[in-house]
């Protein structure tokens, strides 16, 4: 999950998780920040992997946030899920 978070994240969330890759200042809203753990307050995983799979827009996020299904089936957004959580503080 660790690479495939290089590969697919790190552009608008960064390397860490904070929501600030280099793509995050052109952004409305801003990427969100897996190291806030106000980020994680009031996330519950089905949503999450959802995010991940459908886009932001399919949980009321931003529509900037793409896809990922095409890409990452329910196992492996799970995984996706999993290496998210280890960067909240």
């Amino acid at each position: 999950a660790r690479a495939r978070f290089a590969q697919l994240c790190v552009s608008c969330h960064g390397a860490a998780g904070a929501g600030n890759g280099p793509m995050a200042a052109a952004l409305n809203p801003k990427p969100a920040n897996f190291a806030s753990a106000a980020f994680w307050a009031s996330k519950h995983d089905d949503e999450l992997v959802k995010a991940i799979r459908m886009g932001g827009a399919a949980v009321g996020r931003s529509a900037m946030m793409p896809a990922w299904g095409a890409m990452l089936n329910e196992s492996q957004a799970r995984s996706m899920l999993a290496y998210l959580k280890t960067l909240r503080h």
